[in-house]
């Protein structure tokens, strides 16, 4: 039982194994979509948790004819704006400190490092709606179409963000890499 549609039909008639699949099946995006609208990878795990819930207890509303991928995409985005509501204060979002697979060259993994950390910053230092397009388009890998439903914005919209978005990090990792000339 592969056919997503199948495992949909299976889990509106009750079977958690069904669900189980999709879960499987989405995680990630469900996970990543979390952490770039929230910008905290705990609460994004709590919001991923819930969103799923949500999804279970909705599953017999959800419409066939329709697409999946974008009516879970809109449960997780209303769980991380339901999230955003309730936090008293904003936490710093934890980045990931992983090794590097592969780089016997401790020279280029120390530079490597650097550059993912210049990079980290000049994201982070985006305005957060800039921020969330990039984090969205390119962690959680959402296509544009999808990008606007989560967001709530018109498709050229989320176009002319991520190429500011683009543009902005581009003259920002530039200046990072030369830097300017010291007398």
């Amino acid at each position: 039982m592969d056919d997503e549609s199948q495992l949909i039909r299976a889990a509106q008639a009750g079977s958690e194994e069904a669900f189980d699949a999709l879960v499987v099946r989405y995680h990630l995006l469900v996970l990543w979509t979390a952490q770039a609208l929230l910008a905290d990878a705990a609460s994004a795990e709590d919001v991923a948790q819930e969103a799923w819930i949500s999804a279970w207890r909705a599953f017999d509303r959800f419409d066939q004819t329709r697409p999946f991928r974008p009516w879970l995409l809109r449960i997780v985005t209303n769980c991380c704006r339901m999230q955003a509501r309730s936090a008293a204060h904003d936490v710093a979002r934890e980045s990931a400190d992983g090794a590097l697979p592969g780089e016997d060259d401790l020279l280029t993994h120390v530079i490597r490092r650097e550059e993912i950390a210049a990079l980290d910053a000049v994201i982070t230092s985006l305005p957060p709606i800039q921020r969330q397009v990039i984090q969205l388009r390119y962690l959680a890998e959402l296509d544009l179409a999808e990008i606007a439903i989560v967001m709530e914005l018109p498709l050229g919209t989320v176009k002319s963000r991520l190429h500011r978005a683009l543009i902005a990090i581009r003259q920002q990792m530039k200046m990072v890499a030369t830097p300017e000339d010291v007398r």
